[in-house]
């Protein structure tokens, strides 16, 4: 197999973005906030609800659209998604991914026989819902649900600690930014591909986060379209009628004042044609010059004259590089007989 090697280089994309968090840290809200700086002012936002319409709630906050999901089987999530594609959302939240993933679970305990047999079958479920949510062709924000313990803190009181989310292991390797949201509302960056927001810890992160992570998006150049060069058209050759020209050279030469070879070229002036002009070209000339007094040697293909002829030498001055011969130009005119 051949390997495709090129240069690397950022292309335009949209976000992928995980918001963890546990009950209470304002997932939702920072969602929507979230999908607002992405998609701008006039952005169509659609929210997959899994939470009982709780994402209703939040309409204040601003405008969006809402499908709340009748199950939490994956093939309903996959459904969901293909519909906001298909009406042109540029932004979808799930809110949340957490209840897909318990879904599963309690599949697999209903489930009969070898526990990891039983997980190969619903691997490539849980495959084919994560592709569907990294394909979305729009932004796309899911939420999680996290896990948490209570634990007590330096003043002996019960402090609530995140030990991860409700999703299966290695989940957040999927998106471009994962942020773990605390009960206090401060937004932890844990993971990201976008270089300065790693590690930062954000207070109550809303619209300027999600203008900032539309920004280093759009900094990066727009996919290049293939562009497929059309054939290039052949130039239409031009036809030249060498027995006119023929014709003509034999009947101006006829009209010189000398025809023998040797007496021609015995005369002190001796005219080159330049190279790559035209037999047409040539012939033009002669009409000219032979009148002056000009003879063409047949033999030394080239012009003779007993006094000066300015016009062949204005000839020289004049005659540029770009002018173009035939190619089938072998067949001088000089050389006929």
């Amino acid at each position: 197999m051949k390997l495709n090697i090129q240069k690397a280089a950022r292309t335009q994309r949209k976000a992928k973005i995980c918001l963890a968090g546990p009950s209470g840290s304002g997932k939702t809200m920072t969602a929507l906030r979230v999908a607002r700086g992405l998609v701008g002012d006039a952005g169509k936002i659609l929210v997959l609800d899994t939470e009982r319409g709780s994402a209703s709630l939040y309409s204040d906050v601003t405008d969006y659209d809402v499908a709340e999901l009748p199950n939490f089987l994956y093939d309903t999530y996959i459904s969901g998604i293909k519909e906001a594609e298909k009406l042109g959302y540029d932004c979808l939240v799930i809110d949340s991914l957490s209840h897909a993933w318990q879904e599963f679970l309690d599949q697999h305990t209903k489930m009969q026989g070898n526990s990891y047999v039983n997980w190969s079958k619903i691997t490539p479920k849980y495959n084919e819902l994560i592709q569907a949510i990294v394909n979305y062709s729009g932004h796309i924000i899911v939420t999680m649900r996290a896990k948490t313990k209570y634990e007590m803190d330096e003043k002996n009181r019960p402090s609530r600690q995140y030990i991860g989310t409700i999703m299966r292991d290695g989940t957040e390797y999927e998106f471009d930014v994962v942020g773990m949201i605390s009960i206090d509302h401060n937004m932890t960056i844990e993971k990201s591909r976008i270089a300065k927001l790693q590690d930062r810890i954000i207070t109550k992160p809303g619209e300027d986060f999600g203008v900032e992570v539309a920004e280093w998006l759009g900094n990066a150049p727009a996919k290049s379209p293939v562009n497929i060069k059309p054939a290039p058209v052949a130039k239409e050759k031009k036809v030249v009628d060498m027995s006119q020209i023929i014709a003509k050279f034999h009947a101006i030469v006829s009209t010189q004042v000398m025809t023998e070879e040797t007496a021609i070229q015995a005369m002190p002036n001796r005219y080159e044609f330049p190279e790559g002009m035209t037999p047409e070209e040539k012939l033009a000339i002669l009409e000219r010059v032979i009148p002056q007094g000009g003879c063409y040697s047949k033999q030394k293909k080239c012009v003779f004259s007993v006094k000066a002829l300015p016009l062949m030498e204005k000839v020289w001055i004049e005659w540029q590089a770009p002018h173009h011969h035939e190619e089938n130009a072998t067949v001088e005119m000089m050389e006929a007989e």
